[in-house]
């Protein structure tokens, strides 16, 4: 009798019991390859990342020349000081004045005694003038340089059957496409809808009267 067959249906064929070996110059070949491929990534990846470096580095190069005067002679307490103080020439930038009515001169300031607190709570007496209640309010939410990117905006807004208007101001920085939503009968519906618009859209909303 012969030799049973390992496989059936195959007499006389045998398995393999290695791999094939590939010559060994291929694999050195091969590896000497994949090792100046690493190597190039590597150098590709670290000149970029120290491109990126040195252009960071370049803009607080030039920031810092073109305001080093105004560092020198205020000082970084410009950025944390909370201290408004024209007369004996002290600003501090750090708190946010916000809902802001009315900005004075350095004489009334100086009349209502606020020129060291650089903020105070005032009462105001409307003597002639719209209802500052009731009236026709908006909100702005963007202003443009290119006409297209204002209509653009239009048209998102319009698609939420909100209505727009598209307003033109001619600033130090070229015309300017101001686009405006709602007409709202009072300021506190305005502000309404500027904190829901901020709030979904993450827009820079702020509330404009419509019929002064």
């Amino acid at each position: 009798m012969g030799r049973p067959s390992p496989l059936a249906g195959e007499e006389g064929s045998e398995i393999p019991t290695t791999s094939p070996r590939v010559p060994r110059p291929a694999l050195l070949r091969r590896g000497t390859l994949l090792l100046r491929l690493s190597r190039a990534f590597h150098g590709l990846t670290g000149a970029f990342a120290l491109g990126l470096l040195g252009l960071f580095l370049a803009l607080v190069a030039v920031l810092a020349e073109a305001s080093w005067g105004s560092i020198v002679h205020y000082g970084p307490g410009f950025l944390s000081g909370q201290t408004w103080d024209p007369v004996h020439g002290i600003f501090g930038a750090w708190p946010f004045v916000a809902d802001r009515v009315i900005d004075l001169s350095l004489s009334a300031a100086q009349a209502i005694e606020m020129v060291g607190t650089g903020t105070s709570q005032v009462r105001l007496e409307v003597i002639a003038g719209p209802n500052p209640v009731a009236g026709v309010f908006a909100v702005q939410i963007g202003a443009f340089l290119k006409q297209e990117n204002a209509q653009n905006l239009k048209a998102l807004m319009e698609a939420r059957n909100l209505p727009v208007t598209i307003v033109t101001f001619d600033s130090a920085n070229g015309l300017l496409y101001r686009v405006r939503v709602g007409r709202l009968a009072t300021e506190d519906a305005a502000n309404q809808l500027a904190v829901q618009l901020h709030s979904t859209d993450q827009f820079t909303t702020f509330v404009v009267r419509l019929d002064e």
